[in-house]
């Protein structure tokens, strides 16, 4: 299980963090979450700017493919809210998010707004955006104390194949395909994942179901 729920939104089912907590802590006069020292944990990182302001970089490195990785956006919205909230007692539960303009590689600021403040559940609210962008992302968080849930689910998980026997994300085409949009994303280099269930992109297909699945 991964301990710190903003590796998954990083890559929805992929845990490409550690098992490290996030926590806020007072130091001096800034603010930042104490995140560990993977990859993805740098590159989500804020610095608290001013009072609900806080700054962070998205590398290009992330791209996927010509700006950075929705989930790597949203995972340092999240920091910056937990940031601003600054109460480890109380972990993201859920978050609603718009991607109402494109958030580019490079330096992002993030202003947040602690929407309410309770004693086992907050909610939260933060543009991301741009230096000097008139959009970016929005979202709202729900942020709330451990407490006894379900321990049980009669939901199965889909029969796929063998994760060897799946193409990789990051796979060129087939020699036979001509598919103008393929070029190597910069944000596979950082994960290996296959798809296990769906179509890509460049085949034709009957649509019969939805479902999808993956491994990471």
């Amino acid at each position: 299980m991964c301990a710190d729920p903003y590796d998954l939104l990083g890559i929805v089912g992929a845990r490409i963090g550690g098992d490290q907590k996030v926590v806020s802590r007072l130091w001096r006069s800034t603010i930042m979450t104490d995140v560990g020292s993977s990859e993805f944990a740098r590159a989500t990182a804020v610095t608290r700017q001013a009072t609900g302001r806080y700054v962070g970089d998205l590398g290009a490195e992330w791209n996927c493919p010509v700006v950075p990785q929705g989930g790597m956006v949203v995972a340092t919205a999240a920091r910056a809210m937990a940031a601003a909230l600054d109460d480890p007692t109380q972990s993201l539960r859920s978050m609603s998010v718009v991607f109402a303009g494109p958030v580019r590689a490079g330096a992002v600021e993030v202003d947040v707004d602690v929407l309410r403040r309770g004693r086992t559940m907050s909610q939260c609210g933060a543009v991301l955006r741009n230096p000097g962008a008139g959009a970016g992302t929005t979202a709202i968080a729900v942020f709330g104390a451990s407490r006894d849930g379900f321990s049980f689910t009669d939901i199965e998980p889909p029969i796929v194949p063998d994760v060897e026997d799946c193409p990789r994300f990051g796979d060129p085409p087939p020699p036979d395909v001509e598919f103008e949009m393929w070029d190597p994303w910069p944000f596979w280099t950082h994960l290996e994942g296959a798809p296990a269930l769906g179509h890509a992109p460049w085949e034709t297909w009957r649509e019969s179901s939805s479902l999808i699945a993956a491994w990471h």
